[in-house]
């Protein structure tokens, strides 16, 4: 099958970048408030499904590519449904308002899930699995109903496991927190992990960080931002 192609209009900076140019299975972002972690979890879901829908041993699966973004709850979705509908150019797309769901060309299906109800998100095999605010997500939705999804016989690159891409602002030591670790471990090469402060985005006023940190208990501060 040729190559399919989707031109987003996304400009990643430095550390986007470095996440997208890692080849890991599972990568995990521990991000500051405004360093624009699901901008780049939205851009990478797009990159990937429209790379694997490109590949010829998908001909018997249905959909070809199939993804999902997983939210702790439907409202705190919207802006990730309302971010997939800007990148996907409108030629691209046909949009499923009622249940939160875009196809695209070659077979490519991408649905906008709430991680409220873990027993609603028992279903098919996954290509790709994008998840924010990933510390307000149960244990228990990760476990026994999202990481499942990846193991899947064909789905992935190369039909080899379906990724995943895990965000979010650390809160206490949670599966969040145990997979940002193991992100860190040299001997778990599947997984990747990294931690970006909310400055480290070059767009953000410097400013803007240092009110925060005299307006906000440390605490807080140190949470959210750093």
């Amino acid at each position: 099958m040729s190559e399919v192609y989707c031109d987003v209009p996304y400009g990643p900076h430095p550390g986007q970048r470095e996440v997208h140019d890692n080849p890991a299975r599972f990568r995990v972002l521990a991000c500051g408030a405004r360093w624009g972690k699901d901008r780049c979890t939205v851009n990478e879901l797009i990159r990937q499904v429209v790379t694997m829908a490109g590949e010829s041993h998908r001909d018997g699966l249905i959909p070809r590519v199939l993804a999902w973004y997983v939210a702790p709850s439907f409202p705190m979705a919207r802006q990730m449904w309302a971010e997939l509908k800007h990148f996907i150019p409108e030629g691209l797309r046909r949009v499923r308002e009622a249940d939160r769901a875009i196809e695209m060309p070659h077979g490519i299906v991408i649905e906008v899930k709430s991680a409220d109800n873990p027993n609603s998100l028992v279903a098919r095999g996954l290509d790709f699995l994008a998840v924010t605010e990933s510390a307000m997500v149960s244990e228990e939705a990760w476990e026994m109903a999202l990481r499942p999804r990846l193991a899947s016989p064909g789905r992935g690159p190369g039909g080899k496991g379906g990724l995943a891409l895990l965000n979010g602002t650390p809160k206490g030591r949670n599966w969040f927190w145990r997979a940002w670790m193991r992100g860190q471990d040299p001997l778990v090469p599947e997984w990747q992990s990294w931690r970006w402060r909310t400055e480290d985005n070059p767009y953000i006023d410097p400013a803007e960080v240092e009110a925060a940190r005299r307006d906000m208990p440390d605490r807080w501060f140190r949470q959210e931002f750093l």
